[in-house]
């Protein structure tokens, strides 16, 4: 992400700090709480106790939909976040067996340690919001346990 990139709240996020509509879990709104249109990326990640935490908290912010570009663009260099493909799981695996299958993997993984990750997929409510924490979650494991096991997880969801 590049790191002079300055984030405003879209509709969506101004829509979640006044409401909780989509109950965003608290790292996610602190930072969505801190963008203010103003300050870059690089500031926004100074300010945090983890920068590299902060990071991926905006790019998960962007990639929701709760943050943009403060000019309405994508700056030079800088690509748009692209959305997880869904359409061709919906119907190959139900919800239910996509939670099923991540909890376990996140358990031989990570044991009692991933229960709140389990637990975040869990409680997603569609196909497609599974995929966008799932995709979270690999990213998650890759810097927690490393790439090859990051893998060894998205490729147990059968993605």
């Amino acid at each position: 992400m590049n790191p002079l990139l300055i984030f405003s709240k879209t509709v969506k996020g101004r829509e979640e700090i006044e409401k909780r509509t989509w109950r965003i879990d608290s790292r996610r709104r602190m930072m969505l709480i801190m963008v203010d249109g103003m300050h870059s990326v690089e500031d926004l990640a100074a300010k945090s106790a983890s920068p590299e935490d902060a990071m991926t908290q905006l790019q998960s912010l962007w990639t929701d939909g709760f943050v943009e570009p403060a000019d309405g663009s994508v700056s030079a260099g800088q690509p748009a976040p692209t959305p997880v493909a869904s359409a061709p799981l919906t119907t190959a695996r139900s919800l239910e067996a996509l939670q099923r299958a991540a909890s376990r993997a996140i358990s031989d993984l990570l044991g009692p340690e991933g229960e709140n990750m389990a637990l975040r997929l869990e409680r997603t409510k569609s196909v497609e919001q599974f995929l966008v924490e799932a995709q979270r979650t690999r990213e998650a494991l890759k810097d927690y346990v490393g790439a090859r096991k990051a893998e060894a997880f998205w490729n147990a969801l059968g993605l």
